[in-house]
């Protein structure tokens, strides 16, 4: 077990996968690539559902994604938690009940910004 932090909130949970991602690593001039390996874009749409989820929900609203993790060959059932850190821009986000987590930067402007135009940050 491993403790991780969250918004304050510290609580034990199971080793969980770090993703540390640049959204435009999976994008082609603005767009997901045709030829994308189906796990790379598997996962390309799973991040992307996480920024939009934070960039359209209101501040402590529940984002509505559900954990992709799979702890013993089962469905995780948490569901993702996320904010947009200050300092860098990127995107924290993590699920509780299993620990997998991670940062996603250069989600700006993607097709899954969801902020208006001249809004800024709002987590």
């Amino acid at each position: 077990m491993i403790s991780t932090f969250s918004r304050g909130v510290v609580s034990a949970v199971p080793m969980a996968d770090t993703w540390i991602t640049d959204l435009t690593h999976f994008l082609e001039d603005g767009r997901l690539p045709r030829e994308l390996p189906g796990p790379a874009l598997r996962l390309a749409e799973y991040l992307g559902r996480i920024v939009a989820a934070v960039t359209g929900a209101e501040p402590d609203d529940s984002l509505g994604v559900r954990c992709r993790r799979r702890p013993r060959r089962r469905p995780c059932p948490g569901e993702i938690e996320g904010y947009i850190v200050p300092e860098s821009n990127a995107i924290c986000w993590g699920c509780l009940v299993c620990g997998d987590n991670g940062l996603i930067s250069n989600w700006e402007n993607t097709m899954w910004d969801l902020r208006e135009a001249d809004e800024h940050t709002r987590h």
